[in-house]
């Protein structure tokens, strides 16, 4: 991979690059939330066809594509502020629609639990969900894919996973199959 994007640019947040690209005008804005093994390019098509009619915004975040490296893991409320920061940086304004894939289901969640007022929707495109567990066999779960997972992945899941239901009340947070 090169060091240059093909299309878009960088804006510095927090003393560190993160790759943007920006197209189209109006709103609500479209915001693209890869998910784990995926860079924000991968939506460039997609971002393509949205841009007709409104703006539409695909980024790396930090330690992904383009973006400069950070230490990992990273907690869903960095990720969310590092969007946030980035999307005022470049003067795009909210409300926005989070359009989340896989891992930035989660992503896209904290964001809107942390800045409700600045989500016009979420759409979630095979992303994981705080409830995924409830709706999932055994097999697929989030404690089966932390059991499988390598060490430093596991933890950060099971952190992330945990700081967002946190944010909820109490009869929010329990399973879904566990309420009467």
């Amino acid at each position: 991979m090169t060091n240059t994007p093909p299309v878009g640019g960088f804006q510095e947040i927090d003393g560190r690059r993160l790759f943007v690209h920006r197209s189209g005008d109006g709103g609500p804005a479209v915001v693209f939330l890869p998910g784990a093994s995926a860079v924000g390019l991968d939506y460039f098509g997609v971002q393509q066809e949205v841009s007709r009619f409104t703006t539409a915004v695909v980024y790396d975040r930090g330690s992904t594509g383009y973006s400069a490296p950070l230490p990992l893991p990273r907690t869903a409320t960095a990720v969310a502020a590092e969007l946030r920061e980035l999307l005022l940086t470049q003067g795009i304004a909210a409300p926005y629609v989070l359009a989340a894939h896989s891992l930035g289901g989660l992503y896209a969640h904290r964001f809107a639990q942390l800045y409700p007022h600045d989500v016009a929707g979420l759409v979630f495109l095979d992303a994981l969900h705080p409830a995924w567990d409830d709706f999932m066999p055994p097999a697929a779960s989030l404690a089966e894919a932390e059991r499988t997972a390598p060490d430093p992945d596991r933890l950060a899941l099971r952190e992330m996973y945990a700081e967002l239901r946190t944010a909820y009340p109490e009869d929010v947070a329990k399973p879904w199959s566990r309420r009467k």
